[in-house]
């Protein structure tokens, strides 16, 4: 190989090199500002969050805390079944007292339902876990149904099993989200077997 040519190669290899080291240094120079740019969004988007959350903490601390007046109604409290059967229950949540709440209001009523047999009786249910009422200025009474179906019961004459309910009503200012009510009502079922 001639000198000419070792030369030519080694100017061939030196400018492919220095145009990797020019590549690598633009890439570096894009991902570093790309990475400023994000960065600096993302600071700005954990401060506005921040503050955001502050603002909230604010609000629900200035929301009033009401307490309104619920009960829980079975329809009807007390149910007779034979031996081996599917049936169902049901009762509602009724909230009075409503006047002080801010509006518009969001009321959840979350249900939660276990149950007691007495004998060799068992139980197996399903239900609505929740119900949800959008609420506006001038509502004073709210009723909120309730429904367990199927009701499988197995037992023998004589057996009983309590189905309890309880129901804890949320009420929210719609706007922020800032909880105003928070409290819970039970209601019983009695289911005889009977024969």
């Amino acid at each position: 190989m001639s000198s000419a040519e070792r030369n030519r190669k080694h100017a061939l290899i030196a400018t492919v090199l220095l145009a990797l080291v020019l590549v690598g240094a633009g890439l570096t120079f894009y991902l570093y500002s790309e990475w400023k740019v994000a960065s600096s969004a993302l600071t700005e988007l954990s401060w506005k969050s921040e503050i955001m959350q502050s603002t909230l903490q604010q609000v629900n601390a200035t929301a009033p805390k009401v307490t309104v007046t619920l009960t829980f109604t079975p329809t009807p409290p007390e149910k007779h079944v034979p031996p081996d059967t599917i049936t169902f229950l049901t009762g509602y949540v009724t909230a009075t007292n409503l006047t002080d709440l801010l509006y518009p209001a969001t009321m959840v009523v979350n249900f939660t339902v276990t149950h007691l047999a007495s004998g060799n009786a068992t139980a197996e249910y399903s239900y609505i876990p929740y119900q949800t009422v959008y609420l506006t200025r001038g509502i004073s009474f709210v009723q909120v149904p309730f429904g367990v179906f199927p009701l499988e019961i197995h037992g023998k004459p004589g057996d009983q099993i309590l189905i309890c309910v309880t129901a804890r009503v949320l009420i929210y200012w719609t706007y922020v989200n800032a909880v105003m009510v928070d409290q819970k009502v039970d209601g019983i079922f009695t289911v005889y077997v009977g024969g």
